[in-house]
């Protein structure tokens, strides 16, 4: 609602003057300056010291207030008006929105007994929710665009609050930083300025009300935690030099393995999301490339069909990844029609129009109806993203190919979903990327 709108706006505030990130332990959150008045970077020393004095400030958890960013937009809309009202809290707001980036040190992640890929799965997890509000999910700020996450145990991730920006951009962010921790150039590497960060505590005071969303908020935090599936998977068996020296594109070779595996595993084809850049154009966010193609269906068939022969099987998949290939650069170009489409219903809708008669058609609703949401966010390093699939019955595949030897991917799903199995679907991915390989060879 505009209500809401006006609620949840940002307050103004240009990057030149801003100096400082919010820093999260234990719930409490602390204004930390990082630039000194020039805009230079303060040296790794004070920055290191102002962190542990932040540690060492929060042994006890405070309340959990961040669980309200997790908040239906409408409840957190309100909440945010009313704790507004409190002039003592109108400063903090401020300093958190103006933010260059929040920083949560969090509590260990895990028992230690787990093996590296449920570590993994685990820190994506951590990354994607904070696993419940009795683990790191209050230690959050989720309207901040990005959220650095470093838990005691040595795992470290991302959250970012997709409206301002695509994921590509941060990952890019993600990758040059871990670039400068590999290079000599690291800013503030070599400092030895001992001038010490200002720290100040932002303790929002919190009215009756704000508590007694907080209590419904925990419960809201640990059915959204409990329902999300999800595992990190890194397959090293190869990737994208070995798929390149196949004369196909690493993105619709993946993207190939993810329709086989959802065919094999749920005996039907799938109306299929992937995330199609325009960054080319300003203002450009993205479209959708539809992988589900009838040629990729056709492939779909005769892969599954034990009549057909190899040869008619690599024709089929080859036809297929031509498709995807092409539509992908009409995509890319600024010719999809996913977003031209989207964008007539919600002006038909803000105008208080009618809705065009053929959106109200059920092969429309069908055909945007995702039970795939897949993207790729390639990083160089062992990095990847992850997030919930777009619909009840579906699955959310984010990957990268971005290393040269291996493929690393995430898969989630909805535990209430009696259709959907992360785990088992990641299995048929890792096992439709080996068929598709031995197929093109």
């Amino acid at each position: 609602t505009q209500s809401t709108w006006e609620a949840v706006s940002f307050f103004n505030g240009t990057s030149s003057t801003i100096r400082h990130v919010c820093v999260m332990h234990n719930n409490h959150i602390y204004q930390v300056d990082v630039l000194d008045e020039d805009g230079q970077i303060l040296s790794w020393a004070s920055i290191y010291n102002a962190f542990k004095d932040v540690v060492q400030r929060s042994e006890a958890k405070a309340q959990p207030i961040g669980l309200m960013t997790a908040e239906n937009r409408n409840v957190w809309g309100v909440a945010y008006k009313r704790l507004l009202k409190n002039p003592s809290n109108l400063p903090k707001f401020k300093s958190i929105q103006k933010a260059l980036f929040f920083v949560c040190l969090d509590n260990e992640i895990s028992d230690g007994n787990e093996s590296f890929v449920e570590k993994e799965s685990l820190s994506a997890a951590n990354a994607l929710h904070g696993n419940g509000h009795k683990s790191n999910s209050a230690n959050r700020w989720f309207d901040k665009t990005m959220q650095l996450i470093v838990s005691r145990d040595g795992c470290v991730g991302m959250n970012q609050e997709h409206s301002p920006a695509e994921t590509v951009s941060v990952m890019q962010i993600f990758d040059h930083a871990l670039n400068l921790m590999d290079s000599d150039n690291m800013p503030g590497a070599n400092d030895r300025d001992r001038k010490r960060c200002t720290i100040h505590e932002l303790a929002l005071s919190l009215d009756r009300e704000t508590r007694d969303d907080l209590d419904m908020a925990k419960i809201n935090i640990r059915s959204l935690v409990g329902d999300i599936e999800l595992l990190s998977i890194h397959h090293d068996i190869f990737g994208k030099e070995t798929i390149k020296t196949l004369k196909v594109s690493p993105d619709a070779f993946f993207q190939h393995a993810i329709q086989l595996a959802f065919y094999r595993m749920h005996n039907t084809p799938s109306v299929t999301y992937e995330s199609g850049s325009l960054r080319r154009f300003s203002q450009g966010r993205t479209d959708v490339i539809r992988t589900c193609s009838p040629k990729c269906v056709k492939f779909l068939n005769i892969m599954q069909d034990p009549s057909c022969d190899v040869s008619a099987k690599a024709t089929a998949l080859r036809e297929s990844i031509a498709g995807h290939t092409a539509f992908s650069n009409q995509v890319a170009s600024g010719n999809g029609f996913d977003r031209h489409l989207f964008g007539l219903k919600q002006i038909a809708l803000e105008l208080g129009k009618n809705v065009p008669e053929m959106m109200m058609d059920p092969t429309y609703a069908q055909m945007t109806y995702f039970r795939l949401s897949t993207s790729q966010i390639s990083s160089t390093h062992h990095a990847l993203c992850c997030y919930s699939p777009l619909v009840p019955n579906g699955y959310g595949v984010s990957y990268s190919l971005g290393q040269k030897h291996a493929i690393n991917f995430t898969a989630s799903a909805f535990r209430q979903s009696p259709e959907t199995n992360a785990e088992q679907f990641s299995q048929f991915v890792v096992d439709a990327c080996s068929d598709i390989r031995q197929l093109l060879e």
